[in-house]
């Protein structure tokens, strides 16, 4: 689905803790994990980033194998169900698995280019299992109620050095991770903390809950939602739908 995100930025300081898988060479890294909260206390889901040639995936834990972000370098993007959901899933063509495709330009000037981002509400970390990989997870904690942890991605034109390096992050921003991709380009992922519109995101809670009973989705508290904001950046917010 695709709902407008309206959100006003604000200074806030909090800490990035990197488990001991997540530090050394993270600017040489193909992938990254990251999830909002801590490994022991309320969290959100696992979020996947990964680079492969020129591409990037963005694949929510919460759906397993199920459903990827897939940002190509042609500037087609989509937000997909995988090929392994439509082997196993009766009735389903190809043509079936893909929730929505957008265009989003790779950069052509000096600028980079806002390609997504990731919305984690503090409302909606949960206690959860146990992951088998959680100390390779980098987590982002120290924000609190009502804000939102907004993980931002850019790509940059090709260059040798991580562009951080060079430019200091833009206001209200903390560097996360640089990926490079294999023209020399990178994928530089940032973090903000925010504030959205908190009825806003209890109708859409109670919207996406409904559409999960719809559905017959049975179990699992986490679902995403596809948004937008004003500029035109895309991304997923992260709902608990139990409440």
């Amino acid at each position: 689905m695709r709902r407008d995100s309206k959100e006003r930025a604000r200074n806030f300081t909090y800490s990035s803790r990197f488990s001991r898988g997540c530090m050394g060479n993270v600017v040489k890294a193909k992938k990254i994990r990251v999830a909002v909260g801590s490994r022991n206390g309320p969290r959100s889901t696992i979020w996947k980033f990964a680079v492969n040639g020129d591409d990037v995936y963005i694949i929510p834990r919460m759906f397993s194998a199920d459903a990827k972000v897939s940002l190509h370098a042609s500037g087609e993007c989509q937000w997909s169900y995988t090929n392994e959901w439509v082997k196993r899933t009766n009735g389903k063509r190809n043509s079936d698995r893909h929730l929505t495709r957008w265009y989003c330009a790779r950069p052509s000037g000096i600028q980079p280019v806002h390609t997504f981002r990731v919305q984690i509400p503090i409302s909606e970390l949960r206690e959860m299992a146990p992951e088998r990989d959680s100390k390779k997870v980098m987590w982002i904690d120290g924000a609190h109620k009502p804000y939102t942890v907004s993980i931002e991605c850019f790509f940059t034109l090709p260059q040798d050095s991580d562009p951080v390096l060079l430019s200091p992050p833009p206001e209200h921003y903390r560097h996360l991770i640089s990926l490079q991709l294999s023209s020399g380009a990178w994928f530089v992922v940032f973090v903000q903390v925010i504030l959205l519109n908190e009825d806003e995101l209890d109708a859409l809670r109670e919207e996406m809950r409904e559409m999960a009973i719809a559905a017959g989705v049975v179990g699992g508290d986490k679902v995403a939602a596809f948004i937008s904001n004003e500029s035109g950046t895309s991304g997923l917010i992260e709902i608990s739908i139990e409440g």
